[in-house]
């Protein structure tokens, strides 16, 4: 998502630091307010002070990134999922409907290994690598080329390492929001066709720092226009 910084025109909600508001809107953490906000066992303190000040939010940041959505809203706003694969079968109730995939190789990590899914943006940044796939096929080896994950056999772990040449590719947050009648009429005058492209999830490593999710506004990895999403 955008994370320009920008003066606000409007705050009715005082009370709310801009830390927090910048959490909200993009999901970053900027201080330790908003550090501690963001732990999962913050969900509800997170969602009260969203619901007392996304009006206020959702009027600007829509104003400024047509097509889109805060952070916030896809967490507590976006259309509650309908549809439950089997190996997705314990997400919480109040689960909401990630965007539809159209393409690209990468197996979600939450579907084939026991961890907890995580979703911002109405994406997931965890899919499985290739170490992974050759792991639990038991076919990976230490830098003394010995095996590792020898309780493992080939054939026993199927899913597909995430490609960077041909990486996940879902609907666009602007088509997501037409599919479910949810662009306002100004909002929607205001897009053109390339808002409506598929994106494609990219990680980028800056030096030393962890990977980076980014989604980028084109069909593939070579996108010049890149978009932070994690």
């Amino acid at each position: 998502m955008p994370t320009k910084r920008r003066h606000r025109t409007r705050n009715r909600h005082e009370s709310v630091s801009e830390s927090v508001t910048r959490l909200l809107e993009t999901g970053e953490k900027t201080d330790l307010e908003s550090f501690a906000l963001a732990g999962s066992r913050q969900t509800a303190a997170r969602r009260g002070i969203w619901d007392q000040s996304k009006d206020d939010i959702l009027a600007d940041w829509i104003n400024q990134h047509p097509g889109t959505r805060p952070a916030a809203w896809w967490d507590f706003d976006a259309p509650l999922a309908v549809e439950r694969s089997l190996r997705l079968r314990d997400l919480p109730t109040d689960h909401r409907e990630p965007r539809r995939r159209v393409g690209g190789r990468g197996t979600l990590a939450c579907e084939v290994l026991a961890i907890a899914p995580a979703f911002a943006f109405g994406l997931s940044r965890d899919f499985i690598d290739a170490f992974q796939v050759a792991y639990y096929n038991g076919l990976a080896v230490d830098i003394d080329g010995k095996r590792i994950g020898t309780e493992y056999r080939a054939g026993g772990f199927v899913a597909d390492a995430f490609d960077p040449h041909d990486p996940p590719r879902f609907e666009s947050q602007a088509a997501y929001l037409e599919r479910h009648g949810l662009l306002t009429p100004r909002e929607a005058a205001r897009l053109t066709s390339r808002d409506f492209e598929p994106e494609a999830i990219i990680f980028q490593v800056d030096g030393d720092e962890a990977p980076d999710v980014v989604v980028g506004r084109s069909t593939n990895a070579r996108g010049e226009s890149h978009e932070r999403t994690h």
